[in-house]
């Protein structure tokens, strides 16, 4: 659930700041409401963390598939670029 969060945001903070709280309340109606608060929060700290650390980029993560063998994780990132 957690990277499907963070993939959430990642996508979000592609978006222009002003489409984001529309697109935040749509997302939110998927939300049980005792968890939207909480949900919130970890996207709006997530799209910051994108935008501070990782402006470069602004391909949209469409899939990801972590894998694990002998003690270490690889992680798989389906991009698509927003240009094409």
């Amino acid at each position: 659930m957690r990277f499907t969060v963070a993939m959430v945001a990642w996508n979000l903070a592609l978006d222009p700041p002003h489409l984001r709280p529309k697109r935040l309340v749509e997302m939110m109606k998927a939300i049980p409401t005792d968890m939207q608060l909480e949900y919130k929060r970890e996207l709006m700290r997530l799209i910051k963390r994108k935008e501070d650390d990782f402006a470069q980029y602004h391909w949209y993560i469409v899939d990801f598939e972590i894998t694990m063998k002998a003690r270490t994780f690889t992680l798989s990132v389906q991009t698509l670029d927003p240009q094409e």
